[in-house]
């Protein structure tokens, strides 16, 4: 159990720096040329760096899967999940796809945002600073914060709704997996706690404005850690959640 405390400390550890970054990779914007049949709505997948738990190991483990796979289901569960959630309402594209091109407009939309920290009940944010990389960094990390998407090259917004001509942009920006808030350390020692999914998202309309971002959660038993388990209790409702904040 020891061993389960130091792993979530030092996985989590990295929140504490809240950085505006982008992936680095170089924009294609003059190869996105094609133009698909018009739909609703674009689904970005968060990054697969974008991605922290302290549970990994263990439902791996009792899913009789790799740590790599359980990564990979979670992030292609919930890309069908939202699917689901919009079926019946909206038309929609998903950038989680084996095809170059939807590749390559994942990687463009992503050398075109950054990611920054904000506040998700409009409090007032810790002061901010550079470290010596550049970095910017604060000394607090809230619960009441998430990872926002901001749009820092917005002509990428014009070209990818010119070939998919989506009205709405569903960005995932992060996935989170630990002890549910008010978990203490006594209910962690004892095994009696409940382990939570967050999902960061941010929607914007294809004029590059933002609707609305936040978090959609959901919580499961600790001892549950069979991962198609977890995903049947908590991804339809997080799912749902994230939908029904569209116009």
């Amino acid at each position: 159990m020891k061993f389960l405390i130091f792993s979530f400390c030092l996985i989590f550890a990295p929140f504490v720096f809240a950085q505006e970054t982008t992936t680095g990779k170089k924009p294609v914007e003059n190869a996105i040329n094609e133009t698909l049949e018009a739909r609703d709505i674009l689904l970005i997948p968060f990054e697969k760096n974008m991605y922290r738990s302290d549970a990994d190991m263990e439902i791996a483990q009792a899913s009789g899967i790799s740590v790599h796979e359980l990564r990979t289901l979670f992030r292609t569960e919930l890309q069908k999940h939202l699917e689901k959630a919009l079926e019946g309402k909206k038309s929609s594209y998903s950038l989680l796809n084996e095809n170059p091109s939807f590749k390559r407009d994942f990687d463009y939309l992503n050398y075109s945002t950054a990611y920054k920290y904000e506040s998700i009940d409009g409090a007032k944010e810790p002061e901010k600073s550079k470290n010596k990389t550049g970095q910017i960094t604060t000394n607090t990390q809230s619960g009441n914060r998430f990872m926002n998407r901001i749009i820092s090259n917005p002509k990428s917004i014009e070209v990818i709704h010119k070939k998919y001509g989506s009205e709405f942009f569903i960005f995932i920006n992060q996935m989170d997996i630990g002890p549910a808030t008010g978990t203490d350390q006594n209910d962690i020692m004892n095994e009696t706690f409940n382990r939570e999914i967050k999902v960061h998202y941010t929607i914007i309309d294809k004029n590059g404005k933002e609707i609305k971002a936040g978090i959609a959660s959901a919580t499961f038993p600790y001892k549950k850690k069979k991962a198609r388990e977890i995903i049947q209790d908590t991804f339809p409702k997080m799912a749902q959640n994230i939908i029904t904040q569209l116009p």
